[in-house]
């Protein structure tokens, strides 16, 4: 008898501690009084649509994050993001100037999630070959801002210096997330839709690796660049904010909780979204999209084995 109330009692903490550990953070395990580092100069706020199935609801559905970029301390990051968020058409043959393909992260892939960590996507060209705009790879930008707050919008590398391409990571620990500080740039901040990331992005259907057991893929951007008069000065009074805040001054510093003019500008952006998935041309089911993604995948893909030896250049439309 007291073996089977030892073995009893062995599988009621395993239970326990496996709930525990399954267990995925959610919006009200995040401190939103929290003060951390102030934020640098906004240089865009970028709308990001990301469609996903609802196992709740048995249907596709979309579900919007709102960021800041930081454009001060990474350009180069944000110039990337930036380019593939708007996207544009890759000239295939210089001889046939319709030859082109759209290129960017509409309809890309939101390939890995991982719970209490971060999910990842990006991937332009997958299976094929790394991508940004200033070539395969670019180098790292200084590693000015740190993970150390959840909606971090940060550069996936290989893992070794100067490695990073179009795919991107968004982190989701409500305490931060310190083990990417010094190896990944961050240039962005989720200001508005992280319980979006936390309750339903985070909660899909996944496998071992990580990977949706349904697409879950970004259905639409929208990005508004943000008008700065003189960058260097803002740039000169952040870094004084930040050095005060250093030295102990949490005046300066800043919380999650949206500001007034994020909400104005992020009011902004959910308009022109709506507007966007309303109008009659660009008006398409969810379920349509989701049924459409890994058709969608194969013929892209298609297109670009057929041409990637020519691709010459790239523009915007």
């Amino acid at each position: 008898m007291l073996l089977i109330s030892f073995l009893i009692h062995l599988l009621f903490t395993l239970l326990q501690c496996y709930a525990v550990e399954d267990k995925h953070p959610t919006i009200r395990d995040v401190d939103f009084r929290k003060i951390h580092s102030p934020d640098p100069p906004v240089t865009h706020h970028v709308l990001m649509g990301i469609v996903y199935y609802d196992s709740t609801e048995s249907k596709y559905t979309v579900t919007e994050l709102i960021m800041d970029l930081y454009g001060t301390t990474a350009p180069y990051a944000v110039e990337n993001f930036v380019a593939l968020a708007r996207g544009f058409k890759v000239s295939m043959d210089p001889k046939s100037p319709q030859d082109t393909i759209d290129l960017g992260y509409k309809r890309s892939l939101i390939d890995r999630i991982f719970p209490n960590d971060r999910i990842i996507g990006g991937d332009v060209l997958p299976g094929l070959a790394p991508y940004s705009v200033f070539g395969p790879n670019f180098a790292d930008e200084p590693f000015f801002l740190k993970h150390d707050r959840p909606g971090r919008l940060s550069l996936l590398n290989k893992g070794e210096p100067d490695s990073n391409d179009s795919n991107f990571f968004i982190t989701m620990k409500p305490e931060g997330s310190p083990e990417y500080d010094d190896k990944h740039v961050v240039f962005g901040q989720i200001i508005m839709g992280l319980d979006n990331l936390l309750e339903r992005i985070q909660n899909v259907k996944i496998n071992d690796e990580g990977v949706p057991a349904k697409k879950v893929a970004i259905s639409h951007m929208i990005v508004d660049e943000v008008e700065i008069p003189d960058k260097d000065e803002k740039h000169r009074e952040y870094l004084e904010r930040l050095a005060k805040f250093n030295e102990g001054d949490l005046s300066v510093g800043t919380a999650l909780v949206p500001t007034a003019t994020q909400m104005r500008d992020a009011k902004n952006l959910e308009d022109e979204s709506f507007a966007l998935l309303n109008h009659p041309a660009t008006s398409v089911s969810i379920g349509i999209i989701g049924l459409l993604l890994c058709y969608a995948l194969m013929k892209f893909r298609r297109q670009l084995l057929i041409h990637s030896k020519k691709i010459v250049s790239f523009r915007n439309d």
